[in-house]
């Protein structure tokens, strides 16, 4: 492909003059979204940037002109015991999509290109894990043009699910379908809370706000977020890499007007927060977190509740409860979008030697310690029996 062009930037600077060309690109992308823009990523890097990685973004050009990024990083990690340089996409907990961005007329020219480049560069990585892709986006094939010895299901893998809420219809006709139980836990929530003070429902939403009211109330959502049950998982707001990844968002948020922030306030005091995106008619919800001392009074379940309520009402399109299995997402909805993964290994010793572990020598020790722990089991009831 002589007209075809990759250059990889490696630096900050370099990514940071990327966005407007890669934001012309985003907006007609295939599977377009919040997520594929260049401020999303702006944002993510800020976080992992202090996590031992290393910027690898490929941009794809055709006679000069930019038809392709793909945003990777390389991690340093261990996996398995073995130390593994990993290429991933620039992403974060909070990312419910991702992809190569390009549009659907240039799919497969950018990703043959972005697959020639990643062989070239085989020795700099030994494993290639994308996640959080959609059905039939621009890395669909990758693998297997990057690894020829790459298994079918390496290619498209489901990985997780995201579970969304259609807003087209009426509060009443859906929540006249949601089950008993979880109407009956939503009055009792409402009754507690009536009891514990006067209860405020605070919803910042688009751009043109004070920057300064804006930070105040992120910093009060930071606050929250490090009394919530998450704090010991090390990705509340108040933990650095998450709380620069959050402002910087933030920062973008409120001034291409995407910004919608909830907040449940008991006697003017902030109990329980959602942090949302609003883009292209849909709510994307990120962070939604409340005040695990007052747990027993459910603020969390009460805001969620109320803010619900109001986007039915909104105009809005669709609602994103954000990946992953949580249960509370079943009782809201049973609609959701798979997300994909795909996995290679790089044609060298170190990723041979990856490819070896992963596939067999895991799959084995699984196995003997399944087999180990039901004879362990097995032996243990006829100790019992014969006792």
């Amino acid at each position: 492909m002589p007209d075809i062009a990759v250059d990889w930037i490696t630096d900050e600077p370099g990514f940071l003059g990327l966005r407007e060309p890669w934001n012309r690109l985003a907006v007609g992308a295939q599977g377009a979204s919040v997520f594929l823009r260049h401020e999303w990523f702006d944002a993510a890097w800020q976080w992992r940037k202090n996590d031992r990685c290393a910027l690898r973004i490929a941009t794809v050009s055709r006679v000069g002109e930019l038809v392709g990024v793909c945003p990777l990083v390389v991690h340093e990690t261990v996996q398995s015991g073995l130390p593994v340089r990993k290429l991933e996409f620039l992403s974060v907990p909070d990312t419910q999509f991702c992809d190569i961005v390009c549009s659907a007329a240039d799919a497969v020219v950018v990703g043959d290109a972005v697959a020639a480049a990643l062989r070239t560069r085989a020795g700099e990585w030994s494993m290639l894990d994308l996640r959080h892709l959609r059905n039939a986006g621009a890395a669909a094939g990758l693998a297997g043009k990057v690894d020829l010895r790459a298994r079918k299901e390496d290619e498209w893998t489901p990985w997780d699910a995201n579970a969304y809420i259609e807003l087209a219809e009426t509060w009443d006709t859906y929540y006249s379908r949601r089950t008993r139980s979880l109407k009956k836990a939503n009055k009792l929530a409402a009754n507690r809370l009536s009891k514990a003070g006067e209860l405020e429902i605070e919803w910042l939403r688009g751009g043109g706000h004070d920057p300064e009211l804006a930070g105040a109330l992120l910093e009060e959502f930071v606050g929250v977020s490090a009394r919530s049950w998450k704090a010991r998982s090390g990705l509340t707001l108040d933990n650095a890499e998450p709380g620069a990844f959050i402002r910087r968002l933030t920062r973008h948020a409120l001034e291409q007007g995407w910004l919608s922030m909830w907040g449940l306030r008991i006697d003017r005091k902030l109990v329980a927060m959602e942090y949302q995106l609003i883009y292209g008619g849909d709510v994307f919800a990120l962070r939604a977190d409340f005040d695990q001392s007052l747990e027993t009074i459910s603020p969390g379940s009460y805001l969620n509740l109320q803010l619900l309520q109001r986007l039915f009402a909104s105009g809005l399109r669709r609602y994103w409860l954000g990946p992953g299995p949580n249960p509370y997402k079943a009782r809201w909805t049973d609609q959701s979008e798979t997300l994909y993964r795909i996995a290679a290994y790089s044609p060298t010793a170190r990723g041979r030697l990856h490819r070896l572990n992963e596939r067999l020598v895991r799959p084995v020790a699984k196995r003997m310690l399944a087999a180990l722990r039901g004879a362990k089991a097995e032996a243990s009831e006829s100790a019992d029996i014969d006792g």
